[in-house]
């Protein structure tokens, strides 16, 4: 079996150089699904620019390296504020927590109601039981 390997890697050496069979192992997969996978894809769009496969090959192999590369490299261009708070805007700060609570409480205009049906009770109650 690891003979079986090395000869496909070498097979792979040999006709397509590095590239395809580090491509490959980005995947996942073995040196012959490599050689398969990337020789196909690559044949069909170099025969579409008029490039032989060889060409096609070794250009399918170097974009899909390049791709995990410019991934990392923005990834680390952007690290410095990537877990930064969002930021406060001076000319429109947020709202204060106990205004937002008071704005958007459902039945916050009928509180305190209670307390002037009382106070109103108590008016027409010492209205009408001092005047006999």
């Amino acid at each position: 079996m690891n003979e079986e390997r090395r000869e496909a890697a070498r097979e792979i050496k040999r006709e397509y150089g590095e590239t395809a069979q580090n491509t490959g192992k980005q995947r996942g997969h073995t040196a012959r699904e490599a050689k398969k996978e990337c020789g196909e894809t690559a044949q069909n769009t170099g025969k579409q620019r008029g490039q032989t496969a060889r060409e096609a090959e070794k250009e399918c192999g170097e974009a899909t390296q390049n791709v995990g590369q410019t991934a990392q490299e923005q990834k680390w261009r952007y690290e410095d504020i990537l877990y930064l708070p969002h930021p406060e805007p001076v000319t429109h700060p947020r709202m204060p927590r106990q205004d937002r609570a008071a704005q958007f409480a459902p039945f916050a205009a009928l509180t305190g109601h209670g307390e002037a049906i009382n106070e109103t009770r108590k008016q027409h109650e010492q209205r009408y039981t001092a005047a006999p």
